[in-house]
């Protein structure tokens, strides 16, 4: 007769990785700076909200700003296309996990 154990199980906790998908975060970097993110974050740091909303409104309607948004967001979407069958994770720089997704 084989005697079962007794005692604790014992309980594994999972590494906490924090994910990073490059591709994303490139193109809202580029959406960030092609709307006038930077300006808008001055005038925030500066206690002007109505200033930074006028910014980011402002920008948001030149064509120029337009054409960098969409020309971003399509360069986003065929990187992803293009690395959808590659490895996922990119690299890994301590909890820090770079993903091309």
């Amino acid at each position: 007769m084989v005697r079962r154990r007794v005692g604790r199980k014992r309980s594994y906790s999972r590494k906490k990785n924090i994910t990073v998908p490059l591709i994303s975060t490139g193109a809202g970097l580029g959406l960030f700076s092609s709307l006038g993110g930077p300006a808008a974050l001055n005038s925030l740091m500066g206690g002007n909200v109505s200033q930074a909303i006028n910014d980011i409104s402002s920008a948001a309607q030149s064509a120029e700003a337009k054409a960098k948004v969409i020309g971003t967001i399509g360069s986003a979407v065929i990187a992803k296309m293009l690395l959808k069958n590659m490895p996922r994770n990119v690299g890994k720089l301590g909890p820090l996990v770079f993903t091309s997704g």
